[in-house]
């Protein structure tokens, strides 16, 4: 899977491993088709470099994290993005939802 032009810093899979979610220093999240290798869309919404992504338990919505403080939430069927967050002041550099998707952690540089 050719897509990124930097340093690839996440790898995830979706809950039903049908895609597969990449991040890095490019400062883009790309989506792509587990099976054929396909892009299927790029999110650059980010203007650092992008430590993490994780995807909702229900696999129809993305979460990702930055060096650039932020934590962004997209729609994947609709490819844009739906919400983000400033909660942090300084990098972030994970993310994970709860089973349950009601909630989302993230960790910060910041303590």
């Amino acid at each position: 899977m050719v897509g990124h032009t930097n340093w690839v810093r996440s790898a995830t899979f979706s809950p039903d491993a049908r895609l597969i979610s990449t991040g890095g220093d490019d400062k883009n999240v790309i989506v792509w088709n587990s099976e054929t290798k396909a892009e299927i869309t790029r999110f650059n919404d980010h203007a650092g470099v992008v430590f993490h992504s994780a995807f909702h338990p229900d696999g129809t919505t993305l979460a990702s994290c930055s060096e650039d403080k932020k934590v962004k939430l997209f729609d994947i069927r609709a490819k844009r993005i739906i919400q983000h967050y400033d909660a942090h002041n300084n990098a972030v550099y994970k993310i994970a939802f709860h089973p349950s998707g009601s909630y989302l952690l993230s960790a910060s540089a910041d303590a």
